[in-house]
């Protein structure tokens, strides 16, 4: 009877170390999985605001330009033809170049982001 309750206890005894390595194996492959997901959603949180960022400041600088053209369709309507128009025009030539260099680096800043690895319906913005 003695040789018998000793094999049970070896038995209960190596099961349980058993199921504390499998689960503890279980455990280690759950957490690794949670922080490849967490970095996962960490760096897709930071490159949707990047990209955000990069629209934001190219649409911002679309606009500043569309803003120089009015003024310049502005300007042959207040000033005719004349020596006035074409110094003001002069003016707003300079103004559109200093201002075409910063919505360019906003282009290649879209284009560096680029669009997600999904194609979207309505374009990189």
């Amino acid at each position: 009877m003695a040789d018998s309750a000793l094999w049970v206890a070896a038995l209960t005894g190596g099961t349980a170390v058993l199921t504390s390595w499998v689960t503890n194996l279980g455990n280690v492959r759950a957490a690794r999985t949670q922080a490849q997901a967490s970095a996962e959603a960490q760096h897709r949180g930071r490159v949707r605001e990047a990209r955000r960022a990069a629209c934001l400041e190219l649409m911002e600088r679309a606009h500043v330009m569309g803003e120089l053209y009015r003024r310049v369709v502005d300007a042959r309507f207040q000033h005719g033809e004349g020596e006035r128009f074409l110094a003001s025009v002069q003016e707003l030539r300079v103004a559109v170049r200093e201002a075409y260099d910063p919505l360019m680096r906003g282009v290649r800043a879209i284009a560096l982001e680029g669009p997600a690895q999904k194609p979207r319906r309505h374009g990189p913005c």
